[in-house]
């Protein structure tokens, strides 16, 4: 009797928290990963509990959270996804696909979602879809939707939900509405830009876009790496996982993974460290040696105020990473965009051992802007030489400079034996300029604090036209102008040798 009362009473309990999970689950997906098995990579341990490692319960909650938004009419409120549209670049074997499987399986248990998988071919789109019917044959019963139409393309529910997958092929998915869209290792599907221009009008409102995957090291200027370069501008939500997140990884496991593997290029772009690695063209069209470009990421550091009192210092634009000292020599060098975005304008003090200590650093500054803060920076150190690129908007900043009677503006002669001020880059110039500075670079002579502007090196390659390596410039979606400004003051630094004893103006018409 007393064992009989036992087992009703328990079974009351597990009935209870059936219940309650059926009603949480589709609620939560940190919740239902609790539920979610999965299989352990051969030669494994076989089937095993999900994971949650610290960056897939991150992961996690960049997915599915939500932000509460009052609806029009002002009379009630709705959750809406916080992360709308995310673009995910990582190294391999993080556990990405397994997470996304689950995501798209969970977002099943709102009735008629419609999830649309993409990857690279037929196979991998079998795999994915097989990863989701896993995460389903494992599911505790009472949270298995009814599934009556089970295919190697397609998961349809008996609440009108459906999983679809497919291969990226010119036009595949035309004609389709996603609530949900996952494109895997889009940095290599061929035809990602059809398939991208198609699928993504069709996005219903309130649905969500996830691009994930590992960088193709045979690719500088994809859609891919545009896309993530431009966020969050464009709109999505960046996100960057590298080798090191997964528990056990240490120094010792990438060199011995390094040991194994046949192709370098590749591995270093499968196990980055960085995004900007991970972003950075192959080592054979690469400017800079990207080991190089790593090491030098510990000279990053914030800005400090300027001594001379915060109003110049924090007026929004200019940046100060070391004061001016007596005993140092500077130079400076400004590269001019058109100040509507799309390029930086540019302008950086460097000491003649290489280090940048101070910046201006914008994409909307106008060029008119650009010279007044410049030169309010610049005498802050005691008005070095200065060298303005005079392309088209660098003219402004020229005459600007001249017009203010800025006391050392780089000159350079011209064909007719006249002087000109300003930078001027022909062929020649430029050729000689960025290779004198890629050679400071690579052999670690160069300090640069600013992360945004160290990263713009990772950027610039050698531009192959016509089966031949050419000059340097970004690659596509990416931008040079840091580099740029820096190369030109690199080059001029024997100028600073006149600094000495000639100190700024004694009342500032800036």
């Amino acid at each position: 009797m007393v064992t009989a009362q036992r087992e009703n009473k328990e079974q009351k309990i597990k009935a209870q928290i059936i219940a309650a999970e059926i009603q949480l689950v589709p609620q939560s997906f940190e919740h239902f990963l609790r539920h979610v098995l999965v299989q352990d990579p051969p030669p494994g341990a076989g089937i095993l509990p999900f994971t949650m490692w610290p960056h897939m319960a991150e992961m996690a909650k960049i997915l599915s959270d939500t932000v509460e938004m009052d609806d029009p009419d002002g009379d009630s409120t709705s959750h809406v996804l916080k992360n709308d549209r995310i673009i995910w670049l990582k190294a391999r074997q993080i556990g990405a696909t397994t997470i996304l499987a689950a995501y798209a399986l969970w977002q099943c248990y709102k009735p008629y979602s419609e999830i649309l998988l993409f990857s690279q071919g037929e196979t991998e789109a079998s795999d994915f879809l097989s990863k989701c019917n896993l995460v389903y044959q494992y599911l505790p019963r009472h949270l298995q939707l009814e599934l009556p139409r089970n295919n190697i393309s397609a998961m349809q529910f008996e609440n009108g939900s459906q999983i679809r997958a497919f291969p990226s092929t010119k036009k595949a998915g035309r004609g389709k509405t996603a609530s949900l869209l996952i494109m895997d290792e889009g940095d290599f599907h061929e035809f990602f830009r059809d398939n991208y221009a198609a699928l993504m009008p069709t996005v219903a409102k309130g649905g969500q876009a996830i691009i994930v995957s590992t960088s193709n090291y045979e690719t500088v200027d994809s859609d891919f790496k545009k896309l993530y370069r431009g966020a969050p501008g464009n709109g999505y939500t960046p996100v960057f996982y590298n080798w090191k997140v997964v528990p056990d990884r240490d120094e010792q496991w990438y060199e011995d993974q390094r040991l194994e593997s046949t192709d370098l290029a590749r591995f270093e772009k499968e196990n980055p460290i960085s995004d900007d690695q991970a972003l950075a063209a192959p080592q054979e069209l690469a400017s800079f040696d990207v080991k190089v470009l790593e090491w030098m990421r510990q000279f990053v550091c914030e800005p400090q105020l300027s001594e001379i009192g915060t109003e110049d210092a924090s007026d929004g634009y200019i940046n100060i990473y070391q004061s001016y000292t007596e005993q140092e020599r500077y130079v400076a060098a400004t590269d001019v965009s058109h100040g509507v975005g799309g390029d930086y304008s540019v302008t950086v003090i460097m000491t003649v051992g290489g280090v940048v200590v101070a910046d201006i650093v914008d994409m909307y500054i106008s060029p008119e802007e650009l010279a007044t803060h410049s030169m309010r920076l610049l005498n802050m150190y005691h008005n070095p030489w200065w060298a303005i690129e005079d392309n088209d908007q660098g003219i402004v900043v020229v005459r600007s400079a001249e017009r203010r009677k800025y006391p050392r503006q780089h000159r350079e002669k011209t064909s007719r034996g006249t002087e000109r001020e300003g930078w001027h880059a022909d062929g020649s110039s430029r050729d000689e300029m960025w290779g004198d500075f890629k050679a400071a670079v690579n052999s670690g002579g160069i300090r640069i604090p600013n992360e945004a502007g160290l990263a713009q090196l990772f950027q610039v390659v050698k531009v192959r036209r016509e089966g031949k390596l050419g000059r340097d410039e970004a690659s596509g979606g990416g931008f040079d102008d840091y580099p740029t400004a820096c190369g030109i003051a690199w080059h001029i630094r024997h100028k600073a040798r006149s600094n000495m004893g000639i100190g700024a103006f004694a009342t500032s018409p800036w």
